[in-house]
């Protein structure tokens, strides 16, 4: 608190009569009511020095006769399980009771999988005018966790959303007895106290509030879904988050919902979804719909409201950070107070963000600080209910329904995923009839961009079995010049290739004439040649003329070859 008092006083802060102080901190708990499933194991091997008898306070001391019917290595054992749970139940956490039947269950695997326990260390002593190396007594311990997070759906179906190994090393100053009790609590404290943080912020705990659809959920009515696109809807209750992200995406760019329904849309996923990456953009474009930031009119009530209460709601730092990093450059008496609630936030990353914006604004006063109110729960239309559970897609089925979805949503979000689809699927060899099928319907789309990605990925595949045909189609169909040359460039010998390159030769096109005569160097019929030395002689274009020349002389070359 203090740290940031000074930083408020560095900004100039006017002070009142009564001494400026922060507001007290209105953020949750970390883990704040989430049930936790805790698989902890911290065994040690038969023999390790930390179950051995030592000068001090060891095993035997810290134990002091508790639980005399269980042996060293087991009450170690839950002795620091214990630990790893009273760290998790500080944050928020409890226990999840066997009776209670939960739609999702967060399973936290714990283990121990190293500890060093030393006695001495060695120092340069000096004797007579030499350094000798002295050992002296030395306690010292290293610890070692393997942590996983698993959300574990109905009785099998289970995701891993994080995999660390965390450590730390604690000293006892030189020549102290063992302390066994205080190395186990520093070090488990200094190798596992920010696990509670990094479950708010990278494990997607909020997954928990789902529970796992076994029919296939409907769009609401309200959003009045095309036919082709109802089953699209599925997507955005997708267990993957790649999957919701992408679909979100679509649905919020297109332009099949009114814009009030985008906007509550996106403020679900704001407010619910566990992944931090889809929180982030769906509140960039949130924002992106509130008026500029150079316009004398400011952020609406609505979106005031719900970036306060995320503020003093949301668990995740980064979320609460992206709220204040999405005000920037922004101006007004609502900004100002958004900035406060977060210049008094507990989490320092958070409050230097707060701080630094405060800059551009009038000073704040004690009495400003002390009377920031707690915001009030959005509220959300009854239609979002439908957004409600995860729903589990198999892989194929999940892909038809995402390229259905992009096809019919178009939207720059739509495009940019088809963009990546065309560059990057792996096409297996029981897919790729089907994949050449949505390739070919794809390279007549009405976007050039779309329509030069299929083809350039064409140009990759032609080994494939009907590559050709579809580059052949291209070359005769594109009405994009620069995508037709690219095309014409790479027409193979054969009958309907030399026909597209003949008629692309007459085209008033100057670079669709000169690449068609390039191409022509390789058709071994004679109306090629014919119509090579008529470009030769009569093209208006010196460029066009130049290529015939060319494409003669290679022609002429390739035919020596032949026997």
């Amino acid at each position: 608190m203090s740290k940031l008092l000074f930083s408020l006083i560095l900004m100039g802060i006017a002070l009142s009569s009564d001494p400026v102080s922060a507001a007290p901190n209105r953020g949750v708990q970390p883990l704040s009511g989430l049930p936790i499933e805790l698989d902890c194991r911290a065994r040690l091997p038969s023999g390790h020095p930390a179950l051995r008898a030592h000068q001090g306070r060891d095993l035997s001391h810290l134990r002091n006769g508790q639980e005399p019917h269980l042996d060293a290595q087991t009450w170690l054992d839950g002795y620091l399980c214990d630990k790893v749970w009273s760290l998790l139940e500080k944050a928020g956490a409890h226990r999840i009771a066997s009776e209670l039947q939960l739609p999702g269950r967060a399973i936290l695997q714990v283990q121990l999988a190293d500890l060093h326990l030393d006695s001495s260390r060695v120092v340069d002593q000096r004797i007579d005018n030499s350094l000798f190396p002295v050992s002296v007594p030395h306690w010292s311990i290293e610890v070692i966790w393997q942590v996983q997070l698993l959300m574990q759906y109905g009785l099998s179906t289970r995701s891993q959303k994080l995999d660390l190994v965390m450590r730390s090393a604690v000293d006892q100053q030189d020549y102290q007895p063992l302390n066994l009790g205080w190395l186990f609590e520093r070090s488990t404290q200094r190798a596992l106290g920010r696990l509670p943080q990094v479950l708010a912020d990278e494990g997607r705990l909020s997954e928990l509030l789902f529970s796992l659809r076994s029919d296939p959920p409907t769009s609401p009515l309200e959003w009045k879904l095309q036919h082709a696109l109802e089953d699209s809807f599925a997507l955005l209750l997708s267990i993957d988050d790649e999957t919701r992200h992408a679909a979100l995406a679509m649905f919020l760019s297109s332009a099949q919902l009114e814009l009030q329904q985008a906007r509550d849309l996106a403020r679900w996923y704001i407010i619910n979804d566990p992944a931090f990456a889809i929180q982030r953009d769906a509140l960039s474009w949130y924002l992106q719909q509130e008026a500029a930031s150079d316009s004398a009119q400011g952020l609406r009530p609505q979106a005031t409201q719900l970036l306060r209460w995320l503020l003093l709601r949301a668990s995740s730092h980064k979320v609460r950070t992206e709220v204040l990093l999405g005000l920037k450059n922004r101006s007004g008496p609502e900004i100002r107070e958004i900035l406060l609630y977060g210049a008094t936030d507990a989490d320092p990353r958070v409050a230097e963000v707060a701080l630094s914006q405060l800059d551009n604004f009038k000073a704040a006063t004690a009495a400003e600080l002390k009377d920031l109110e707690p915001s009030t729960t959005p509220s959300l239309p009854p239609w979002t209910h439908a957004l409600d559970g995860r729903y589990l897609l198999d892989k194929k089925r999940n892909q038809e329904l995402l390229l259905s979805l992009a096809k019919l949503a178009k939207g720059q979000a739509a495009k940019l995923w088809l963009k990546r689809w065309i560059n990057e699927q792996q096409v297996a060899p029981e897919q790729q009839q089907a994949t050449l099928t949505q390739w070919q319907s794809l390279s007549r789309s009405d976007d050039p961009e779309l329509r030069e990605a299929v083809l350039r990925r064409l140009l990759r595949e032609r080994h494939q079995l009907g590559i050709d045909e579809l580059i052949t189609e291209r070359a005769e169909m594109e009405t994009e010049a620069s995508i037709r040359a690219l095309a014409l460039g790479q027409l193979s010998d054969g009958p309907r290739q030399l026909k597209v390159l003949l008629s692309a030769a007459s085209s008033p096109n100057n670079s669709l004439r000169q690449t068609a005569a390039i191409a022509l160097a390789r058709q071994l019929h004679s109306s090629a040649e014919l119509r090579l030395q008529e470009l030769r002689k009569n093209d208006p274009e010196p460029a066009v003329r130049r290529a015939a020349r060319k494409a003669l002389r290679l022609r002429k070359k390739e035919l020596r070859k032949r026997p």
